[in-house]
């Protein structure tokens, strides 16, 4: 592991480096804007040998943020932004268990296959075997299929990775940016974006040739499995990857869309692209070369979509990173996918995921909690009771009218099968 400062000053000075237990510091020029102030990058590099060494279970461990869920019959997968992955045993809905932690360098979506999982670790796509979910172990790596610079640091998902940084030296754990002679120092940061920080029925279940396993994966997934391929967001493009070997995957298309996409998911031979931009749809006609069929725009916001036979719905959440003020639930006709249509608008607080079952839409609504809609007749949907005391942000509904919600550091499984109430069946936290 290794450190590598780099100074920016009015004129170049003199390198100079310093031997510590561990790290080197060495310094480069550059320097800030007007007005004036000589900074320093302190770096601190992984080395690619660290970073690739193959992942395993360890015992359970808290959890402080989930950025996505997904469930496998009785499994729950939580991933932890640049922690790893949690595995939970949830067959007693009641009171469900930590089963164990999977430390996964820069972590970030996950889908599943089978026993197998697929995971972002940073710049690689890793695969692990969850066969035994308390022993699993890495199968299968394919490396570089993302880029570096447009990657977090591994250590804190809110910042990106500075421009002047050199891949040889290994992957940025973190860095300081200190303005000396502004007298002050700070930690910078990317700020935060609308991913979870993610396939039809219920809620965004994979299209999987194993009946054995019932897969679904929450609304803000960014990462999707469709038969053997395995469809994921980076930057501006989806890229394709084969699971024809599913612990070699390979990769055999980039499909270029646009730089603003969050979410996907798979209905009916296409691909539902939640943008800040609006709702893109990929044909699957060739599943190994998607290709934009149309498009719905709207005004820059957060977007996950799910869909339901030839209605979509999609949320829009303003503020922040995500642009606006105002927040919305959109209900599209995609009869013509090449020609979506708005049918009405829904007024929310701070919807993030959503899950449709039947009739049933239920929205997560931010710090509002759950929301429960009434959607037979999509151009008039009916409001429900709902769940006010969690922050949800996003939603799997299972069998026997239950749904498990994504809160920002707890799980909380609930029964919504009364018209009048929905009841809390267990909170899992920490």
């Amino acid at each position: 592991m290794s450190i590598f400062s780099q100074r920016g000053l009015s004129t170049v000075r003199t390198a100079s480096a310093l031997l510590f237990i561990s790290s080197l510091v060495f310094f480069v020029p550059a320097r800030t804007s007007s007005p004036p102030c000589d900074y320093e990058y302190d770096i601190e590099y992984m080395s690619w040998e660290e970073f690739r060494a193959p992942v395993q279970a360890t015992e359970a461990k808290p959890f402080n943020f989930i950025g996505n869920m997904l469930v496998n019959d009785d499994l729950v997968v939580l991933t932890e932004p640049s922690k790893g992955i949690h595995l939970i045993n949830n067959v007693d809905r009641n009171s469900p268990e930590k089963t164990a932690f999977i430390p996964v360098h820069g972590v970030d979506q996950a889908a599943m296959r089978g026993d197998m999982l697929f995971t972002r670790s940073h710049v690689d796509l890793i695969v692990i075997d969850l066969s035994e979910p308390a022993q699993a172990v890495e199968a299968g790596r394919l490396e570089n299929l993302f880029y570096y610079n447009s990657s977090p640091t591994l250590e804190d998902p809110d910042k990106s990775i500075p421009i002047d940084t050199d891949p040889e030296l290994g992957v940025v754990k973190n860095y300081t940016i200190r303005y000396s002679n502004c007298y002050r120092e700070r930690n910078y940061g990317s700020g935060g974006g609308c991913m979870g920080a993610g396939a039809d029925g219920g809620s965004a279940a994979t299209n999987n040739p194993a009946p054995q396993h019932r897969i679904q994966q929450g609304s803000l997934a960014s990462m999707i499995i469709v038969d053997d391929y395995l469809y994921v967001i980076s930057n501006s493009q989806i890229k394709t990857v084969s699971l024809s070997e599913p612990t070699a995957p390979t990769l055999i298309n980039s499909t270029t869309v646009n730089w603003n996409m969050e979410t996907l998911y798979h209905h009916q031979g296409a691909i539902y692209v939640g943008t800040r931009l609006g709702v893109y749809i990929l044909d699957l006609s060739t599943p190994e070369d998607p290709q934009l069929a149309g498009s719905f725009e709207h005004p820059w916001r957060c977007d996950p979509v799910v869909v339901d036979g030839n209605v979509a719905y999609s949320t829009l959440r303003g503020g922040e990173s995500c642009g606006g003020f105002n927040s919305q639930l959109d209900i599209l006709d995609v009869t013509d996918i090449s020609n979506p249509q708005l049918i009405t608008s829904v007024e929310m607080s701070e919807p993030y995921g959503l899950a449709i079952d039947d009739d049933t839409l239920l929205v997560a609504d931010g710090y509002r909690g759950l929301k429960r809609l009434n959607v037979e007749d999509p151009a008039n949907p009916v409001l429900l009771s709902g769940l006010s005391d969690h922050n949800v942000r996003d939603v799997i509904i299972l069998d026997n009218q239950q749904a498990i919600l994504q809160g920002i550091s707890s799980i909380i499984q609930v029964d919504f099968g009364q018209t009048d109430v929905i009841e809390v069946l267990s909170v899992l936290e920490n």
